[in-house]
């Protein structure tokens, strides 16, 4: 049993925006009924205490990680955060990423969206997740504790445009250099090993950053015991 990225099966899906408080991206395919969505996203804006972030496809609803806040200076605020959705009403989704708190002319958005599924079918849960901030070249969600097998996603947004390297044994899903010169990346491993680790990212050279992470625990949903007598 192990888990499978369903669309994009490689590289990266997202959008991004330098103005705006909405931005939107849709599935190139239908989303099955019972996978797992998840949104990675970063904002960066100008509001004290960072702005409020909310995701939706007019379908089902979405759970999030704690917002992690790195203050740049005392007017910029950069913001990391993962949501996700058990699919219950598939089909093509649209998904929208919102922000209160900024003006549109102050707020950037990226996010990217990846559909997972579990091979033998699950009940998948949210086992724990982790932020992180500070300033250097090697980005760091904090240690998360999971069980061996689970998918790890995390993200992260940074102060200068430069290249973004995906940690050990991880893959990098949707990159984004936006005009304004603040990159964003998320990565993931299907089926990580070992515990406690970090979720990491290396950039080119030592810089603020926030960085968020979850690992996600399926469990097999096996049918109901049925008890009877001899006779039956």
């Amino acid at each position: 049993m192990s888990w499978a990225r369903v669309q994009p099966t490689s590289g990266g899906l997202g959008a991004s925006s330098n103005t705006g408080t909405s931005l939107s991206q849709s599935f190139p395919s239908a989303v099955a009924v019972g996978d797992l969505v998840v949104v990675t996203v970063v904002a960066w804006c100008n509001y004290a205490g960072g702005d409020t972030i909310a995701v939706s496809d007019g379908h089902n609803s979405y759970n999030s990680t704690t917002p992690k806040l790195y203050n740049y200076n005392s007017t910029k605020y950069y913001i990391s955060q993962i949501f996700w959705s058990v699919v219950t009403t598939g089909g093509t989704l649209n998904i929208t990423v919102s922000t209160t708190g900024s003006t549109a002319a102050n707020t950037n958005i990226s996010f990217g969206i990846a559909e997972y599924s579990f091979l033998s079918g699950a009940i998948v849960t949210a086992e724990s997740s982790n932020a992180s901030s500070g300033t250097a070249s090697l980005v760091t969600s904090g240690n998360l504790a999971f069980t061996p097998g689970d998918l790890l996603v995390a993200v992260m947004s940074n102060s200068f445009n430069q290249t973004v390297t995906a940690g050990a044994n991880f893959t990098l899903g949707y990159v984004q250099h936006n005009a304004s010169g603040l990159p964003s990346g998320d990565e993931y491993w299907l089926s990580a090993t070992g515990s406690p680790l970090a979720a990491t990212f290396t950039v080119t050279s030592s810089n603020s950053w926030a960085c968020s992470a979850v690992a996600f625990l399926a469990q097999p949903a096996f049918a109901p015991w049925i008890f009877c007598s001899d006779d039956c």
